[in-house]
């Protein structure tokens, strides 16, 4: 399941690949640290973006985690919150 991201909120877990750069990985939270963003794979030389905040995407095998915009993402597999009918509980799936 491939989607190009537009405008929504990625939830932790959820598989990606950065667009230019071509790495992959799983969102693992968001970054309010400006002076880490990036766009289009290179780092902002002055942050001067409208954006709140970047997704932290986990690379397997690597120690240190990603910074991208959504748009700078493609989903590959997206995770999404479910909650169960009968007793309201709320768990993680893919759909």
């Amino acid at each position: 399941m491939k989607a190009i991201i537009s405008k929504i909120s990625l939830q932790d877990g959820t598989l990606v690949r950065h667009k230019v750069t071509g790495y992959q990985g799983m969102i693992e939270g968001t970054t309010e640290i400006k002076t880490c963003f990036t766009k289009g794979g290179s780092l902002l030389t002055v942050p001067l973006s409208k954006e709140t905040f970047q997704y932290r995407v986990a690379v397997s095998g690597e120690s240190m985690r990603h910074i991208a915009p959504a748009e700078d993402l493609e989903i590959l597999d997206a995770m999404a919150k479910v909650v169960c009918f009968g007793c309201q509980y709320v768990f993680r799936s893919k759909p």
